[in-house]
């Protein structure tokens, strides 16, 4: 649980060659099968990409990004990711859908949008969230979709050729089979996983269409398909809300409305984490799960960790400062009642009951509740420079030093940490609006297509200057709308002109 060094710049360095020494240079992915999609670990290449200036990072992220998306593990139809896939070309799934990695797909998916301004990534994530919102959203975020239905894997996914040319008729359903892979013998079963088998513009010139006249027409039939795949039996819906795959999707929910300035993204996220107040935060105590008006047990490391990063999201997108209160005093009870001795956190509270508390720090399916946790407590010393945040998370770092050098893939998302921790230059960008909030939707549109990954905002109310004194300074100049970006305890001029501030944002 505890360590005596900090890991350093050369930890990085060691964990990029040896994700590349496993990396498919030609599908993209981990090499072999089973094939796992990467998500955290593609949001610790693309921000080592960014810091560095490494162009190798970004080609395999932006490859395996694609290859993921155009595969059989992306719903074609219906958006969303399965678990996992059989076969190394991404084609094949178990068709089983988690909430969890949808989350973190369509958060990885979003920043390599920001990265690169690339439309495809921003339409994956956005069809990706639409998924969620559309099947798996009551109070809370239900936890999965089964991969069977009617006793068979895969049933309600998968076509035959004559299905699809009976739905779209011989012409459209011709063009779509081809460029969907679908073939009469099929790919699984006898049936057909829909994949996309070639690029879209290559087979624009193949049909004799306008790339963009392809696109409408695919898209047209997609939605007949999807359509036709409504009357089907769907698979089993587990209806547990877990709290930690529901802070998951609450932050990235937050970060996608500020990106694309849509609110109804926003206000799902904030309407989640009001229900999850309201229903799983019971007597000052955070509980894991509910399910039928039931909550139950009490939450682990990961559900408060989880919940607290998707609270600090809320609270810089501009939802207001009852986020940043509540993740606060959450990560006051983790100090309290999870944390070792001048070490990391336990998973688990203590309990009379439980001979052995576990300490872990490899990643998973999800990220390390340790790792998240530690960027969380770098936030929040970010924002308010109060130093009981950083020796926590420098504890964490020393703790997990010597499981980021034995195996540094399985720590991506603590190296994710360490490379806030390392920037000396993260900035935090206070915005002082003044009172008819000039420029709000400019300053918002223009952080939120911003990618920064170690920029920390604040959308300045009077409430703030209690929880962060260090900003109680930060207000209009001249009663116009202000920005003020500090990196430490070093802050530039404050500016009020909004091409200064433009130009300011664009060269974070």
């Amino acid at each position: 649980t505890q360590g005596t060094e900090l890991p350093t710049e050369e930890d990085l360095q060691n964990a990029v060659q040896m994700l590349f020494d496993i990396a498919d240079p030609v599908f993209g992915g981990i090499k072999g099968e089973p094939k796992f999609p990467l998500g955290y670990q593609a949001d610790f290449l693309l921000q080592y990409s960014k810091a560095n200036k490494d162009s190798r990072s970004l080609f395999y992220i932006e490859l395996t990004l694609q290859m993921m998306a155009r595969g059989g593990i992306y719903d074609h139809l219906g958006g969303g990711f399965s678990r996992y896939c059989v076969d190394e070309r991404w084609h094949i799934p178990h068709f089983e859908k988690m909430l969890y990695d949808n989350a973190i797909l369509a958060r990885t998916y979003l920043e390599a949008y920001k990265y690169t301004k690339k439309p495809f990534f921003g339409q994956i994530s956005r069809h990706t969230l639409d998924y969620a919102l559309r099947e798996l959203k009551g109070g809370g975020f239900f936890s999965a979709e089964d991969a069977d239905s009617e006793g068979q894997e895969g049933k309600f996914y998968t076509w035959t050729q004559d299905e699809i040319l009976d739905t779209l008729g011989p012409g459209d359903g011709e063009i779509f089979c081809r460029f969907f892979g679908v073939t009469e013998e099929g790919n699984f079963e006898g049936k057909n996983v829909l994949h996309v088998a070639f690029e879209a513009k290559d087979f624009a010139e193949v049909v004799g269409l306008e790339e963009g006249k392809l696109h409408d027409t695919l898209h047209s039939l997609k939605n007949k398909l999807f359509e036709k795949r409504g009357t089907r039996a769907r698979p089993f819906k587990d209806d547990k809300v877990i709290t930690s795959w529901n802070g998951l999707m609450i932050d990235v929910l937050a970060w996608a409305g500020f990106c694309f300035q849509e609110g109804p993204y926003l206000d799902a996220a904030k309407a989640t984490a009001d229900w999850m107040r309201e229903n799983l935060w019971v007597g000052g105590e955070l509980m894991r799960r509910f399910r039928e008006g039931d909550a139950r047990f009490s939450a682990g490391l990961d559900d408060y960790a989880f919940l607290i990063r998707a609270l600090l999201t809320l609270f810089e997108v501009g939802a207001g400062t009852s986020y940043l209160q509540w993740a606060m005093q959450l990560t006051d009870i983790l100090e309290r009642d999870f944390k070792s001795q001048n070490g990391a956190f336990y998973q688990t509270q203590e309990d009379k009951y439980l001979l052995i508390r576990k300490c872990e720090f490899y990643d998973g399916a999800e990220p390390s509740g340790n790792a998240i946790h530690c960027e969380n407590l770098l936030r929040l010393y970010q924002l308010t420079q109060d130093q009981k945040y950083l020796t926590q998370a420098e504890d964490v770092l020393k703790a997990a030093k010597s499981f980021i050098e034995t195996f540094p893939p399985g720590a991506c998302y603590h190296l994710i940490a360490l490379q806030r921790y390392l920037d000396e230059n993260a900035p935090l960008v206070v915005v002082a609006l003044d009172d008819a909030r000039t420029n709000e939707n400019e300053l918002k549109k223009a952080l939120g297509s911003l990618f920064c990954p170690h920029a920390v905002f604040v959308w300045k109310e009077e409430a703030l200057n209690a929880l962060i004194p260090s900003i109680a300074n930060q207000n209009c100049l001249d009663g116009k709308t202000t920005v003020h970006i500090c990196r430490g305890t070093h802050c530039e001029p404050p500016m009020n002109d909004m091409d200064q501030i433009l130009e300011a944002i664009e060269n974070l």
